[in-house]
């Protein structure tokens, strides 16, 4: 069975500019909304043998925030999550490795909601830090990559106590 995390980046505040949208980095809240999903994912079992993340500051920052809570993974940054979103994160789950079996994905909206979407045929909302967890009884990424295969298993949100 394989599992896929995918997780809209925390919090971060508006960019004054829009040339400056991927150099937003995390707010506290932000930082928080990250380690406790990180928490969630410890607790659950649903940490990442790898993950695949935007190259953006604040996806960047949100698993900076969220990996001290369980072992090391291995973390790619792609500009491609930011340019091209849920295209690019199917193309490159296909190509993963079979001792991959949890992959978590980190991005950006409207394209992470619609990469959920297209996996498992159900509309989502993801707000920021929110994560959806998905699984698929398939073994093989290059087999498991296919619209409406996997199954929605819980969102995580999190929950700020000083909110």
């Amino acid at each position: 069975m394989l599992r896929w995390v995918v997780m809209r980046h925390a919090r971060a505040p508006q960019a004054m500019d829009s040339r400056r949208d991927h150099e937003r980095p995390l707010d506290q809240r932000g930082q928080r909304e990250a380690a406790v999903i990180g928490a969630m994912l410890a607790s659950r079992g649903w940490w990442p043998d790898r993950v695949l993340s935007s190259d953006a500051v604040r996806t960047r920052e949100t698993w900076a925030a969220a990996a001290p809570a369980g072992p090391p993974a291995e973390a790619s940054y792609l500009s491609a999550f930011y340019e091209s979103g849920a295209v690019a994160a199917l193309e490159a789950a296909q190509s993963l490795p079979p001792s991959v079996t949890t992959l978590l994905t980190l991005g950006h909206n409207p394209e992470w909601e619609r990469l959920v979407g297209l996996l498992t045929r159900e509309f989502v909302v993801l707000g920021t830090a929110h994560t959806a967890l998905l699984s698929c009884a398939k073994a093989r990424w290059d087999d498991a990559v296919v619209p409406g295969l996997w199954q929605l298993e819980e969102i995580l949100q999190p929950t700020d106590p000083s909110d």
